[in-house]
């Protein structure tokens, strides 16, 4: 992905522009590593959005994940981004 997974930021976040025009984005879900469902912030209604954890990730692996129903038949859009984060040292 052209963003970089690995961080020294606890808080990282990712702007996302939906490219399919069959995405469900009223029903758009997020998920961070730990946290469970986490809110968006729309930059560009129903095109743009801006996601993040709402609490400080613990250093290593961790992951955001964004699904929104197909408008037809029973598909998925979906989107994973890493975030290995690397505290600096104290």
């Amino acid at each position: 992905p052209p963003w970089d997974a690995v961080t020294s930021t606890r808080r990282p976040s990712i702007e996302i522009t939906v490219a399919s025009p069959d995405a469900r984005l009223d029903r758009l879900a997020s998920f961070v590593s730990g946290q469970g469902a986490v809110a968006v912030e729309w930059l560009e209604p129903k095109r743009r959005f801006s996601v993040g954890p709402e609490k400080d990730l613990p250093a290593g692996r961790n992951r955001v994940n964004c699904t929104a129903p197909a408008a037809s038949g029973n598909r998925f859009h979906w989107f994973s981004h890493p975030w290995v984060v690397r505290l600096r040292p104290e």
